[in-house]
């Protein structure tokens, strides 16, 4: 939850950012801030929202689904595309602010 959750809120800064914001909306406002936020940015960006959509699909399932516990392997998979949008979106956030240079911790 929590490594899905930074993703979510970065993704969601993103947004925000470029003077959006994301309302309800078919497949859900987690599905629709990922899309917005991939495209928002270039390529490599644009991959690492989609990535997350497949994250987006194990909280789900981790949380209203049968199962008790992820696989490590999944989480570790998580952690990986959620450190990829993080350093991106710090890029993105930072170029198109540069006074949060010094304000904005990279990730």
């Amino acid at each position: 939850m929590h490594v899905y959750q930074a993703a979510f809120r970065a993704a969601s800064a993103l947004v925000r950012a470029a003077g959006y914001r994301i309302r309800g909306a078919v497949g859900g406002h987690h599905y629709a801030t990922f899309y917005a936020a991939g495209a928002l940015g270039d390529d490599d960006l644009e991959r690492a929202a989609d990535a997350l959509q497949n994250v987006r699909g194990g909280r789900h399932a981790a949380l209203y689904g049968d199962d008790e516990e992820l696989e490590p392997e999944d989480l570790e998979a998580a952690r990986e595309h959620v450190a990829r949008l993080l350093a991106l979106v710090h890029s993105a956030l930072v170029a198109q602010r540069p006074s949060l240079a010094g304000q904005l911790h990279p990730p």
